[in-house]
């Protein structure tokens, strides 16, 4: 019997899987790497994921972003390092920049979400299958520390290799871009994938962008060349952007029909103004739904900015209408997206791929409300329609109606604001809308329009004081139309900032004269 019991004991500790009573079987290991091609050929990617989900007021929301690199290694590894923000989190607004752009365009903060400002948060270890032509596979193992996962994260991601000449490539969640049904302007309804076929964890949408370049500072194309490199500036960059806002996952396509240099699209004579250092653009964007009866007039407001390090970039934008003409800045409920620029192979700048990560605020304290469903999380790529071609329907750019942007400064005190033409320079009156800013005694802007053979007609805001209790701005808007049964087209206007330091006493301050394209 002794010699029975031995044997049994010994067998125990020698056959696979088997335990002796009172010990604990060693974890299983993960599966040795192995070697794999590279997705697309590409290493170094930048990566949007997401789990977007229906919400109400009534029940915490599940939906979270998230934003990272991926790193894939010949060896069959993979490692990501994120950020990652969730409606619960209620993560603030945080100051990334100051923009100071000229124009018309407000001096104001360009805001993200917390943490973007600084190094990603987050990280996975993995492996990866990839089999050129076929799905990526990606297993997360290990966290942050090193340690095992409660159990194992897997994504599943249809690749595209070889875009723009090879120079980059992409992949994308199975329904990720919307199917042929959608229109150029009213975007279809989303398509979720089916359960496991994208992951088998609660991510639904994914979208990146990979090349061979490094995922570093030195690879991230300033600001200031997106308006001046001929490369950049005359590209539209577009994409599809999947969101959830007012309780319910829809779609939008990311970016507009504009082009940093205004060279073509709808911005044509309203280009981007780039800050003094090259680190961040702003735009007056005219002709948005951000007008109301109240303010038929005003714009939204777009900055770009350089923040933190490797590829970074903060998107913000918001209406003027929000600041219900009191304030140059709107300090509440803007939509923040942070975003990582695509770079090819070549070190050519693409675009983006970003997350909106933007909490509903109390417009008096500015504290997070519970208000669920007036949060606005989502994951977009923004990239070069003319190079990678996202797969979106393009609509017909209808040119607009030339706009030229006016700042005249006296002190501290500053009118600013834009003139819009007639199309193709024809007949017609010009309006001119803007706000006036004085920080001591009284100021009013004039308006006068001029016919080729001299004929002219004048308007002007109101007069608007400093001591005002009520606002720190006054909007104004008007119509210069020329008299007379053939007058001929407006050919300039000129416009002069009024100063009063003491009552009564008027005197004509800074000047300028504009034309159709631009003011000097």
């Amino acid at each position: 019997m002794v010699l029975f019991a031995l044997v049994a004991a010994l067998c125990a500790l020698l056959l696979p899987g088997a335990a002796a009573a009172g010990t604990t079987a060693p974890e299983p290991r993960p599966p040795a790497p192995v070697a794999a091609a590279l997705p697309g050929g590409k290493a170094n990617w930048v990566v949007s994921v997401g789990r977007l989900q229906d919400t109400s007021d009534a029940v915490r929301p599940p939906t979270w972003t998230r934003l990272g690199y991926y790193v894939f290694g010949t060896d069959g590894t993979v490692s990501t390092r994120y950020w990652q923000w969730g409606q619960a989190d209620q993560a603030p607004r945080i100051n990334a920049k100051k923009a100071d752009c000229g124009g018309a365009v407000p001096v104001c903060d360009v805001r993200t979400a917390d943490g973007f400002t600084g190094a990603p948060t987050g990280a996975y270890r993995g492996t990866y299958t990839h089999t050129p032509g076929g799905k990526l596979t990606v297993v997360w193992r290990t966290g942050a520390t090193g340690a095992a996962l409660p159990r194992p994260l897997t994504e599943h991601w249809d690749v595209t290799a070889s875009l723009a000449g090879g120079d980059v490539a992409r992949i994308t969640s199975p329904t990720f871009y919307p199917g042929v049904q959608d229109s150029p302007t009213r975007p279809g309804p989303v398509q979720f994938p089916a359960p496991g076929e994208f992951s088998d964890y609660e991510a639904n949408f994914g979208v990146g962008y990979g090349s061979n370049a490094p995922l570093t500072d030195q690879s991230r194309t300033p600001m200031g060349s997106l308006a001046t490199d001929a490369r950049y500036n005359a590209r539209h960059y577009l994409g599809s952007f999947v969101s959830i806002g007012s309780g319910k996952v829809h779609r939008e396509w990311a970016g507009g029909y504009f082009t940093f240099s205004a060279r073509d699209g709808e911005n044509t004579a309203n280009p981007w103004k780039p800050c003094p250092d090259g680190g961040c653009l702003g735009y007056l964007q005219h002709d948005t739904g951000c007008k109301d009866v109240n303010y038929p007039d005003k714009d939204r407001v777009r900055y770009l900015a350089e923040t933190g390090g490797g590829r970074q970039n903060a998107s913000e934008y918001w209406c003027q209408t929000l600041t219900k003409g009191a304030k140059d800045c709107y300090p509440a409920n803007s939509h923040v997206q942070p975003m990582l620029q695509v770079v090819g192979d070549s070190g050519r700048f693409y675009g983006w791929v970003g997350v909106e990560a933007s909490p509903h605020v109390d417009t008096r304290t500015l504290q997070p409300t519970e208000f669920w469903t007036q949060y606005y999380f989502g994951i977009f790529d923004q990239v070069s329609y003319e190079e990678l071609r996202p797969l979106i329907p393009v609509r017909a750019v209808v040119p607009q109606a030339p706009a030229t942007d006016f700042r005249l400064d006296y002190g501290n005190s500053n009118a600013i604001g834009y003139l819009r033409w007639p199309r193709g320079g024809g007949e017609g009156p010009v309006t001119y809308s803007g706000r006036n800013r004085p920080v001591s005694g009284c100021r009013y802007a004039e308006f006068t329009a001029y016919a080729a053979d001299g004929t002219s007609v004048s308007s002007t805001s109101s007069q608007f004081c400093a001591d005002n209790p009520n606002a720190t701005v006054r909007d104004f808007a008007g119509t210069l139309t020329l008299p007379g049964t053939n007058p001929g087209p407006v050919r300039r206007v000129k416009v002069v900032y009024w100063v009063s330091d003491r009552p009564g006493e008027w005197r004509p301050g800074p000047e300028t004269n504009c034309t159709a394209t631009g003011c000097s």
